[in-house]
């Protein structure tokens, strides 16, 4: 664990011929860029496409490419996929694709890696309010908290009983009696930090409100930021290093 983020470092290594593949397709990636804990790549889609000219039909092989960067310093540990839908349908198709591939190699170091898709925590908080006639049950699933940034918002609720016990997956479930329901507000800091850790590990919360018989699940809001012109800003000038050029970026994720 101590050396996980220098393990999933050694699969770009230059002289490596490690390859992405996901569902017996391999996908080609040229690395942009590798330092201070930042890598960034472009990952190509290989496609076959019709198009006509001098009414023949042809195929044309065509390999559209979108931008990964992974975020890998201590601290952080967190994957960005550009949005590209001539390349990829979704990037969470792409978050499977990388899934697979660095399973796989860190089964090696006797490691295993879980890619999630990080959600807005106001999402739990818009849920709560959009049924006012209340919520009986909360479920948080929470995955062991490696990360720092995620650890902060829930080591006073559980401590140290995952990692002491080897839980890969802890589940916390606050539930009403049949007649009533759950008294939850923003006030509570032990809810707003399970919502804040669930949102920034990709981690469903499960809720059930009055009157409605389904079960109610965050993760459909996203996080995001937009970069203008990313290939330029890894390029060397005298003002600014490209590795400050991209963290100041980074910084930016809401």
């Amino acid at each position: 664990m101590e050396k996980k983020q220098e393990f999933l470092d050694s699969f770009f290594n230059k002289d490596s011929d490690n390859k992405f593949k996901f569902r017996n397709k391999h996908f080609k990636h040229k690395l942009l860029f590798n330092e201070g804990g930042v890598i960034i790549f472009k990952l190509a889609n290989q496609k076959n496409t019709s198009f006509e000219e001098d009414f023949q039909k042809k195929q044309l092989i065509i390999s559209p490419s979108c931008f990964v960067i992974i975020d890998n310093r201590n601290d952080i540990q967190r994957i960005y996929i550009e949005h590209r839908s001539t390349s990829f349908s979704e990037p969470n198709f792409v978050a499977k694709i990388i899934q697979s591939t660095f399973s796989k190699y860190l089964n090696g170091f006797g490691l295993n890696i879980e890619v999630n898709k990080e959600y807005q925590e106001s999402e739990f908080w818009n849920i709560i309010k959009m049924y006012p006639q209340g919520v009986t049950m909360v479920r948080f699933q929470l995955k062991y908290p490696n990360l720092p940034r995620v650890w902060a918002s829930v080591q006073e609720i559980i401590k140290d009983t995952s990692k002491d016990t080897n839980s890969h997956e802890t589940l916390l479930q606050y539930k009403s009696d049949d007649e009533g329901c759950l008294e939850i507000n923003e006030d509570n800091e032990q809810i707003n930090g399970l919502a804040k850790a669930s949102a920034d590990s990709g981690s469903v919360i499960t809720l059930k409100a009055i009157g409605i018989k389904a079960y109610i699940k965050t993760g459909n809001t996203e996080k995001g930021i937009e970069i203008d012109d990313l290939e330029m800003k890894i390029t060397h000038d005298l003002m600014e290093s490209p590795l400050d050029k991209i963290i100041a970026e980074l910084n930016k994720t809401r």
